[in-house]
């Protein structure tokens, strides 16, 4: 099988040459070209002095032997990768076609970056076993696992058990996913009685969420009682007083007891008292406010809230930022601002005879990129792209730029609108030798390669 990369007009292509005779007509081909199995690549058939080629769409796709091969995989990206291989075995046998034909090299294995998905190749003139597959697959991503991550080391290494002992099929594949799933869930579950058992070891109280829907519930039980209770008392209370006291000056004058200076002298003592009782009724009132007020504060200690409210915090926050930024606006002088954001040249002549760098002009100021790093890509996806072009013609991950010693190679990653250099439009995935002076045009913006180390023009 030869491989080799192609563009036209706006479109990449991935083409595969067999190495042997090939029916046009058979069915595996006449599928693939009349139906698209979803997850696979879009295929088209081209005939070259009566010799088949086979074309695959991987414009704006990305193989993840590119994507990942300046980083490490993670558990998600191993769910993603061992669940899309499940997906496409099982997808092929409702079309009836082999899982021998896929193409589990990672260089055929592309990435979809802006919706996430994953696309296999599907190449019916090569047949291999299923299992083996699956093996050269998990060969180039061992090495390449964080270790860091454990969800990612059991999955890798348990489907790569799979596939050198007994193969590698859906089912064995869904299987692995399942286990570290439950794994997930199993240390999720010993964290939470970790904590639990800390907190008993401590003496904190444990808070459970049954716990803490019963405290919720007394809360808001004995804050309503409360609520009923007192304003019912305090008027049952004042309509007796009222008409006890009504009740008695009645008496005194009608039977001529006491006369109205009597009466007078008494209603002002009663007052008194009354004013009196008034006054240590309140300050009751206000020791009780106050235990009812720390007695809920505890309550919702208890439930882990601060003291303080969400209202409090944020003044306090806003005024520490308002602060915050007085003291900036003091501190800041204008040297300050040339340490921000992209590095303006100020001079496109001046040499830079450390690092090889990329100039270009960008709403209106020259900007410097310095290529420090073995492997640079270059977007618009600001996540991925390490030299970030803000235009919409510019692809997500457009091309690379790769070092070697004093040499840099740039090639361009199937990007929509292609990449030009010193006018000439770039083959999809192919490296080519930068010189210095060279000029790359991305999607209208020209970026100048400077490397004073390698002067070979």
């Amino acid at each position: 099988m030869q491989a080799e990369y192609r563009r036209e007009m706006n479109h990449s292509y991935l083409v595969l040459k067999a190495g042997g005779a090939v029916n046009p007509q058979g069915y595996e081909i006449k599928m693939l070209l009349h139906n698209q199995p979803p997850g696979l690549l879009p295929l088209s058939v081209r005939y070259i002095d009566g010799e088949p080629l086979f074309y695959y769409e991987v414009t704006s796709r990305q193989s993840i032997f590119v994507m990942y091969e300046a980083k490490k995989f993670g558990k998600a990206d191993l769910e993603q990768i061992f669940r899309a291989a499940a997906d496409i075995m099982e997808g092929l046998e409702e079309y009836l076609l082999d899982v021998g034909t896929i193409l589990f090299n990672p260089k055929y294995i592309y990435m979809d970056t802006e919706r996430q998905h994953l696309y296999f190749c599907c190449f019916p003139a090569e047949r291999n076993q299923e299992q083996s597959g699956i093996l050269e697959l998990t060969e180039y991503i061992l090495p390449k696992i964080d270790h860091k991550d454990a969800g990612a080391v059991v999955l890798g290494y348990g489907v790569y058990r799979e596939s050198v002992e007994t193969g590698t099929g859906a089912d064995e594949i869904r299987r692995e996913l399942r286990k570290v799933s439950r794994e997930s869930v199993k240390k999720e579950e010993y964290r939470e009685k970790r904590v639990c058992a800390e907190q008993e070891f401590s003496g904190e109280p444990v808070m459970t969420e049954e716990k803490r829907k019963q405290a919720l519930d007394a809360f808001f039980e004995e804050e309503e009682d409360v609520e009923e209770k007192h304003p019912l008392l305090n008027a049952v209370g004042c309509i007796f007083t009222l008409a006890a006291a009504a009740i008695c000056v009645y008496l005194l004058l009608h039977y001529e007891i006491a006369n109205a200076l009597q009466v007078c002298i008494g209603i002002a003592v009663a007052a008194s008292a009354a004013a009196v009782a008034f006054v240590m009724f309140r300050l009751k009132n206000k020791r009780e406010e106050k235990k009812k007020q720390k007695h809920e504060l505890d309550r919702l200690e208890a439930w882990g809230w601060e003291r303080d409210t969400e209202y409090e915090r944020e003044e306090e926050r806003n005024t520490e930022k308002q602060e915050d930024n007085g003291k900036k606006e003091k501190d800041i002088k204008p040297d300050d601002f040339e340490s921000c954001g992209p590095t303006i040249l100020l001079s496109a002549g001046k040499r830079n005879d450390e690092n090889a760098c990329l100039l270009w002009e960008e709403e209106g100021n020259q900007k410097r990129f310095v290529l420090d790093k073995e492997i640079e890509i270059i977007g618009k996806l600001a996540a991925a792209a390490d030299i970030c072009l803000r235009h919409p013609a510019v692809s997500r991950i457009h091309g690379r730029i790769r070092r070697e010693e004093n040499d840099f190679f740039i090639s361009d990653l199937n990007s929509k609108n292609g990449t030009l250099l010193n006018d000439r439009i770039l083959e999809p995935e192919q490296e080519y030798l930068l010189h210095n002076g060279d000029k790359i045009s991305i999607a209208g913006t020209e970026l100048q390669y400077l490397n004073f180390q390698n002067k070979r023009a």
